[in-house]
């Protein structure tokens, strides 16, 4: 049987990527903290998989919510990270991921995707609001 890996298209933001902080100063505020997270993120799904990678454990066991919750948390910081490494204002960047994390998860489940992708995409839209509760706590 032939498979085809369905091309990504690339989002106009992500094509254009504004040039590097000058200096240390110019990276945003409240990358500590999404570091932090992110830290954390990978030992707890790192703990749950073991030495497995999610497509091999969803070959053999079949859908698994809670490691793709976990795994789409993890994305979600990891594109967050992303742009404020190139610089980007933390509440711009923050806004506009999490509007994006929200349409992927309203799209899913609307075209009633299978539960692995639901949980992917929730995980997504929880961890970035969770990271945003915790922000405006902090005042960053």
């Amino acid at each position: 049987m032939v498979t085809f890996r369905r091309r990504r298209r690339v989002p106009a933001s992500i094509r254009s990527v504004p040039a590097p902080p000058a200096s240390e100063e110019a990276v945003a505020p409240g990358l500590d903290l999404v570091e932090s997270r992110f830290a954390h993120l990978q030992q707890e799904l790192s703990a749950a998989l073991g030495d497995e990678s999610l497509c091999a454990i969803s070959r053999t066991a079949g859908p698994v919510p809670a490691a793709k919750h976990a795994e789409g948390r993890l994305a979600a910081l990891m594109a967050l990270r992303r742009s404020l490494q190139r610089g980007e204002r933390l509440e711009t960047s923050l806004t506009d991921q999490l509007d994006a994390w929200r349409r992927w998860l309203d799209d899913v489940t609307v075209r009633e995707a299978g539960r692995d992708w639901q949980a992917y995409r929730a995980g997504g839209v929880d961890e970035l609001e969770l990271l945003a509760d915790r922000l405006v706590g902090s005042g960053a």
